[in-house]
């Protein structure tokens, strides 16, 4: 690419200077290259060739770019501080999300200072957010569960760089997550294709976003498909909670349950058992997570995976990104996938099955 000429950089400069304090775009059109490119430079982060780095400094100090502390503190190997929120409960397990940032928070030469939400999220998040400011964070990553939250995170991005790891794609702030609602439409589509045609849904709380979005892509896919939507019971995440709503569920037609969580899974599995129903031969049973217990249950879980090293790894990048005013152009939902195992492998009957209650 041609230099920029003396002229050009002085025009440009007058420019830059009257509209206020330079981006990290402006030197990328200053530099005639990439705001990523310009990144990376300011990071001093991947491979940029020396004369293209030459460029992108010299448009620096010609403009009098200013790049954010924490790209400061990353050009200049210093430690950063990144504040991480987690808005979660004691049965939904965000563990292998939550070290996977904290791995790439240190990757990238940052510390990390973990804040828990409360159960009231209305006074807890503003004091959760208090807190990790406190701590002189540069910016924060929030795993954010509950819709009440997100609706307050909008606040939060106006003061500090702020990035929600959640499955909501209605979020107002920057947002990674996986796609429930793929993950719930993958397992009907995989119900179905063995001719289950009444699949009841049991799940989370309907304030909680991936219950939200799990109970939608499972009737959105009933809906694709042409089947009536089965007996749906929603309120909890614990195995208790699934057992003691598949012993309320009327299943005399059911074939199959879709659980919103592994932990649900267990319960459902021990109730169906009482209920002296086979799994899989009189029901099919799919859950979400893919916990470490799912392969050794009986029958083997069925379940839905995700990859939680990549959401966080996904996650600190798009957080990078976005404190240098760089567009993340990478699909911020991670599609899950389905893990068959023997919870849905039995005969399947291909007309509805009628069992009696007491059965």
């Amino acid at each position: 690419m041609c230099p920029v000429s003396r002229k050009t950089d002085e025009s440009s400069e007058h420019a830059m200077r009257s509209r206020g304090r330079p981006t990290i775009y402006d030197v990328a059109r200053h530099a005639g290259v990439s705001g990523n490119t310009v990144a990376r430079v300011v990071r001093n982060s991947g491979r940029v060739s020396e004369r293209t780095a030459a460029r992108i400094q010299r448009s620096i100090q010609i403009l009098g770019f200013v790049p954010s502390p924490l790209a400061r503190a990353l050009a200049t190997r210093a430690t950063g501080r990144l504040g991480v929120l987690l808005d979660s409960s004691p049965r939904v397990r965000p563990d292998g999300i939550l070290n996977s940032v904290q791995r790439s928070a240190r990757a990238h030469g940052l510390t990390t200072t973990l804040t828990l939400i409360g159960d009231d999220p209305d006074g807890s998040l503003s004091t959760a957010v208090k807190a990790a400011l406190s701590e002189g964070i540069s910016g924060l990553i929030v795993l954010a569960s509950r819709m009440s939250t997100m609706q307050q995170l909008e606040q939060c991005a106006a003061i500090v760089p702020t990035l929600t790891i959640s499955s909501d794609r209605r979020a107002a702030t920057p947002t990674v997550g996986v796609d429930r609602r793929a993950g719930g439409a993958q397992a009907v589509h995989h119900l179905a294709s063995s001719g289950h045609r009444c699949i009841a849904y049991i799940g989370g709380p309907p304030d909680w976003i991936d219950a939200r979005e799990s109970y939608e892509g499972w009737r959105e896919a009933l809906n694709e498909l042409g089947l009536a939507p089965g007996p749906v019971a929603r309120g909890g995440w614990s195995p208790e909670f699934g057992y003691q709503a598949t012993h309320r569920m009327d299943l005399r037609r059911a074939s199959a349950v879709f659980a919103g969580s592994d932990d649900i899974a267990v319960g459902v599995l021990h109730a169906l058992r009482e209920r002296r129903l086979r799994v899989p031969d009189d029901v099919a049973v799919v859950g979400y997570g893919d916990i470490p217990e799912a392969r050794h249950l009986q029958p083997p879980l069925t379940t839905i995976r995700h990859d939680e090293e990549a959401v966080g790894e996904r996650a600190l990048s798009a957080y990078l990104n976005l404190v240098d005013g760089v567009v993340d152009e990478a699909d911020p939902f991670l599609a899950p996938v389905l893990v068959s195992r023997e919870s849905t492998s039995g005969v399947v009957l291909r007309e509805p099955r009628v069992v009696e209650e007491g059965g």
